[in-house]
């Protein structure tokens, strides 16, 4: 069974991850990883992300109400959405709070597949 919206996303992003990281010298357990977004397609890319050498702890995962820790009581009361909850408990090694700007802090890299439209990701500056 293949899950286009998962497994096909996942796919596209890994091989152009794995491309741009050539390109600039780094390895794929090295880097750290801002994912926007907490939904199907973010949750797969950090599977695969994984599976493939990225360090879990090195993952931050920002979800319409900020980065995934296991301190944030809104995961906290879902914990019956086991696939946000596995990521809230091993993303994240540094502890970050906040939002897509804290996340993009000391990122290498930064896949969005968050909701659509204007004022997701907000002008920094």
């Amino acid at each position: 069974m293949w899950h286009d919206d998962q497994q096909g996303t996942a796919s596209v992003v890994l091989a152009g991850l794995i491309n741009a990281l050539k390109i600039v010298g780094k390895k794929l357990s090295e880097v750290k990883i801002a994912l926007i977004g907490a939904g199907a397609a973010n949750i797969k890319i950090a599977d695969v992300l994984e599976l493939t050498g990225a360090k879990p702890g090195n993952i931050l995962m920002v979800d319409s109400k900020g980065i995934l820790s296991p301190e944030k009581k809104d995961i906290i009361e879902k914990e019956n959405d086991p696939w946000k909850w596995k990521w809230a408990l091993k993303s994240n090694a540094e502890g970050k709070k906040g939002g897509i700007p804290e996340a993009l802090e000391g990122a290498d890299v930064c896949i969005a597949m968050s909701r659509p439209g204007p004022g997701v990701k907000r002008k920094s500056g």
